[in-house]
């Protein structure tokens, strides 16, 4: 019984460890980070930075689990869930960007920013408005030297590799001296490749091979999210399975004399019922001995009453031989 009860209960938190971000969730997530962008995206790479970090997720998680009353979340899902969306804002960008220029500004098919990704979009790129991210590919440009100009692909690809390097660790500084990328714009780009342009074939199989890092840097980001999610359903299970063992300790602690006096009963009763079984077994077990001894009994009568006729008869054939 135990077990099935477990087994019910085991059921029942993977329902509810399936459950994802709400929208209002993910609205008071962006919110209470947008209050601590100064702090969370500080580039600064020390000890001190660390533990401003690491107070202020946990602020994060107070403030989360007291207005949002739903399910339970600790600071480092809410990390993990913020992460993912400074993954997809920055993929979802960098789409936008390379439709433009592909359509030269005119309409294009790519999905635009939602309320809360053009939120993390400005969290990212002006975490304080005296600093400048180091993620910031929309700079204005001025004074840049030709070699940081580069076309909108490279542009976007340069997007994806920052992406999947603050994917391990957003917070770390940037190691060397930032290197901005800025988007040449459609006219700047035919009159400077004016007389290097590509043949069709040439310009057909570049695409497919943009198209295929694309679809390929996309799957390893679904990947990493999915392996994420695993973690996140591992450590629900593992506080779920301890809040689950300290309820029972509780319960088994504060039983009352009721309980315990019930308890008591049923435990008589069971010993009654051992007894009773044993009794019943015990004459079941006499009942096929006397049946078995009556068995015999008859057999033995049987055999002495063939033993006597069997005198009987000889005796008749001696009296006759005698007369």
């Amino acid at each position: 019984m135990l077990f099935k009860m477990e087994s019910f209960e085991t059921k029942a938190q993977k329902r509810e460890r399936n459950a994802n971000f709400t929208k209002e969730e993910t609205d008071l997530l962006i919110s209470l980070v947008e209050a601590k962008k100064r702090i969370i995206e500080n580039k600064t790479s020390n000890a001190i930075t660390w533990q401003n970090k690491e107070k202020a997720w946990k602020e994060i998680e107070k403030k989360f689990n007291s207005s949002s009353g739903s399910v339970f979340r600790d600071h480092k899902h809410l990390k993990q869930k913020y992460e993912a969306l400074k993954r997809d804002t920055r993929r979802k960008s960098a789409v936008v960007q390379a439709e433009l220029y592909k359509t030269g500004g005119g309409p294009s098919d790519a999905s635009v920013l939602t309320p809360v990704e053009q939120k993390v979009k400005e969290i990212i790129l002006n975490p304080d408005n005296k600093n400048e991210s180091c993620y910031d590919s929309d700079s204005v440009r001025s004074n840049t030297p030709s070699s940081d100009i580069v076309q909108p692909t490279v542009a976007f690809e340069q997007i994806l590799r920052e992406e999947s390097i603050s994917s391990i660790d957003n917070t770390e500084q940037c190691s060397e001296p930032v290197r901005k990328v800025f988007i040449v714009s459609q006219d700047e780009e035919k009159l400077k490749y004016e007389s290097k342009e590509k043949r069709p074939f040439e310009k057909l199989t570049d695409e497919k091979i943009q198209i295929a890092n694309i679809k390929k840097n996309l799957l390893k980001e679904e990947l990493e999210q999915k392996i994420i999610q695993r973690k996140i359903l591992e450590k629900e299970l593992e506080h779920k399975d301890h809040i689950y063992k300290l309820e029972k300790d509780i319960n088994s602690k504060e039983k009352k004399p009721f309980d315990k006096l019930t308890e008591e009963k049923i435990e008589i009763a069971s010993l009654q019922k051992k007894i009773l079984t044993e009794e019943l077994e015990q004459k079941l077990i006499q009942r096929k001995m006397l049946e078995k001894e009556f068995e015999h009994k008859d057999y033995i009568y049987k055999q002495e009453k063939d033993h006597i006729l069997l005198k009987i008869k000889l005796l008749k054939k001696e009296l006759g031989e005698n007369l």
